[in-house]
């Protein structure tokens, strides 16, 4: 049996569900193809240690979703200020105030997130969900092969992240750098108050950063050499905690570990922006960063946002969504954001790792002091450029209103 039309979303992670809401917001039949659905995160369960850092365009865009509140409370916490603290001194440090803005966006435990979406995803008439296998077929036009059945969708969104395989049958060039690092992930209770801000420094083993979450707790994200991230998941708390606080300067004072720990390889990678026949990457599938500047999900999520753009723009051209001309809008809109925050991040870790690494660190208190920059660089952080809703309709989201 063949199903023809609509748009066939292959993977239900965070990015690929919120595409789906996205494209089913516009009227547009989307199968979502997923094994598995996530487990359901627990209230009371003691914190996972993968958190997501959220851009103001990044919670405008699951508002627009119906997702936002579907994330408790007490699983996202906003925060309103940033500092980055370079190896050899200098520091550089944004308030929500200079953009001007109630916050610089929110952290929110990725479980949390991830459930949130799906519920609305399953919720959702405009979204059926296929959960067996399937691998995509490319011919004159892309088919979706499944157990029993073969989709002829408009559109393929792959959103199966960083290892799909679809890319490579959809003929979509891959370039992949391997860091031979690892991001540790953890939860710690600081003993002074996190007072909502955001903190990163760049350490002599890696960048390192604690983010603010609820109940006065910091999420740990500290990128080193695979070998020393496998000795620090194994090393005791204490000793673990010591470490921490001493990297970050006894800024939050001692703490302890109050989740498990986990290790995540890192890399960079981005897909060629070939406009294969109804096939589209989108998120990790199309481009992977190094977390020092927690923009993965974000550019993931203006990915979509993007996408639904520019099927929006081709629509009132009677173009079909998974005409090329779309998807050529589509690469030209994204492939300066992918590209600029890959080479952004990318150089970043070169720079701070460096000999140069002194004159970084002094160059993030020049920052610091040219206003004009300082605002830039908060709106880029923010996610400001990519808005496609009110300022105060985000306000209402970050204080949980209506």
């Amino acid at each position: 049996m063949h199903h023809d039309g609509g748009v066939a979303v292959i993977g239900g992670g965070p990015v690929g569900l919120a595409a789906a809401l996205l494209l089913a917001g516009q009227g547009l039949q989307v199968t979502l193809c997923e094994r598995h659905a996530p487990s359901r995160p627990t209230r009371g369960a003691p914190p996972a240690p993968r958190v997501l850092a959220l851009s103001l365009a990044s919670i405008s865009l699951l508002e627009q979703c119906g997702a936002w509140l579907g994330i408790p409370r007490d699983q996202a916490c906003p925060f309103l200020e940033m500092a980055v603290w370079g190896r050899h001194g200098g520091r550089l440090r944004f308030h929500a105030g200079e953009l001007p803005a109630d916050a610089l966006g929110a952290v929110v435990d990725a479980a949390w997130l991830h459930d949130a979406l799906w519920q609305a995803a399953m919720d959702h008439p405009g979204v059926q969900w296929y959960a067996g296998d399937v691998s995509l077929e490319q011919g004159t036009r892309p088919a979706v092969r499944t157990a029993a059945d073969v989709l002829q969708p408009s559109l393929v969104v792959l959103a199966d992240g960083m290892f799909s395989r679809n890319r490579a049958r959809a003929g979509i060039p891959w370039m992949w750098h391997g860091y031979g690092e690892q991001a540790l992930q953890a939860v710690l209770q600081p003993e002074m108050p996190h007072d909502q801000a955001a903190r990163q420094w760049f350490t002599d083993e890696g960048p390192m950063a604690l983010l603010p979450l609820a109940h006065g707790n910091v999420a740990l994200v500290w990128s080193v050499p695979a070998g020393y991230a496998q000795q620090l998941m194994a090393m005791p708390e204490e000793m673990l905690c010591q470490l921490v606080s001493r990297a970050s300067h006894w800024e939050l004072a001692a703490c302890r570990l109050v989740s498990q720990r986990l290790a995540q390889p890192l890399a960079c990678a981005m897909a060629m922006p070939i406009a294969a026949p109804g096939v589209v990457a989108i998120g990790d599938a199309a481009h992977v960063v190094h977390p020092l500047a927690g923009q993965g999900v974000n550019l993931g999520f203006g990915d979509a946002d993007a996408l639904a753009g520019c099927i929006v723009e081709g629509r009132n051209r009677n173009l079909d969504c998974g005409d090329a001309l779309v998807l050529r809008a589509y690469h030209n809109r994204r492939l300066w954001q992918q590209g600029s925050m890959l080479a952004g991040c990318h150089g970043l870790h070169a720079l701070f790792t460096s000999p140069l690494a002194p004159w970084a660190s002094a160059g993030l208190g020049v920052v610091d002091r040219l206003s004009p920059l300082k605002r830039f660089l908060a709106r880029t952080a923010a996610g400001r450029h990519g808005l496609r809703q009110s300022r105060e309709s985000v306000t209402k989201a970050l204080l949980w209103g209506e």
